[in-house]
C-alpha cells in the first residue's frame, strides 16, 4: 500500500487521479479491460472516517473480487497517530506558510490477487492441427520473465546460437535452452 498525502479540501481530486492512476496502471500491464469494474463504496459501507472508497474488481474465473482499494482516508490517520504520540503530524508550507495536517489518499493493492489476474488474463488456448491444444501465456512484455529464448534447431548450430545469446543476455533477461536440438 502506498500513502498519498494532500492538502485538505484537495482530497477529492487526488482521490480521483488515483482511481484513474490504478484503473490505467491495470490495463498498460494487459489487464482485459471487460474483466475489470470500478466500485463505489456507498455511504452506508464508508468507514466513519472516510470521504470516499472505491474498489477496483476483478473477474475471476471464480466471480468477481477486489484487486485494488482506493481510499480518502482524510486526516484520520495522522491525526490518530498525532494523539496517541504526541508528535506534531502538522505540515507547513513553505509557500502559503499554511500549516495542516494532511489528508492521506491510500491505493492498497494485493500483490497475490493482481498476480492472479496478470495470469488469468494471459492465459489462453490455442487449437492446433490435428486436434491436439497449447496451452499459451499471452504476459505482457512488462511482465514477461524472459523476452527471448534461444533454442538452436541443430548442435550443429550452439556455437553459433551462444554467440547470439551472449550478446543478447547484456541487454535482456534471455534462455538458453539446447535439450530440443538434433544430432
Amino acid at each position: 500500500e502506498l500513502e498519498f498525502f494532500c492538502k485538505p479540501g484537495t482530497d477529492l481530486e487526488w482521490f480521483k487521479y488515483w482511481k484513474d492512476y490504478c484503473w490505467n496502471f491495470l490495463l498498460n500491464l494487459g489487464v482485459q479491460q471487460d474483466s475489470l469494474r470500478m466500485r463505489d463504496h456507498g455511504e452506508e459501507e464508508l468507514s466513519f472516517y472516510s470521504n470516499a472508497t472505491s474498489d477496483i474488481e476483478y473477474l475471476f474465473p471464480f466471480g468477481w473480487g477486489e484487486l485494488w482499494g482506493i481510499a480518502d482516508r482524510t486526516d484520520y490517520d495522522l491525526t490518530k497517530h498525532q494523539d496517541h504520540s504526541g508528535q506534531d503530524m502538522s505540515y507547513l508550507d513553505p509557500t502559503t506558510n499554511e500549516k495542516y495536517v494532511p489528508y492521506v489518499i491510500e491505493p492498497s493493492l494485493g500483490a497475490d490477487r493482481v498476480a492472479l489476474a496478470f495470469l488469468v488474463d494471459a492465459y489462453d488456448e490455442e487449437e492446433l492441427e490435428g486436434g491436439d491444444t497449447r496451452t499459451v501465456m499471452h504476459l505482457h512484455p512488462s511482465l514477461a520473465p524472459y523476452k527471448a529464448a534461444i533454442l538452436p534447431l541443430s548442435k550443429k548450430l550452439s556455437e553459433k546460437a551462444l554467440d547470439v545469446y551472449a550478446d543478447l543476455s547484456k541487454k535482456f533477461n534471455i534462455e538458453y535452452d539446447e535439450a530440443g536440438s538434433i544430432g
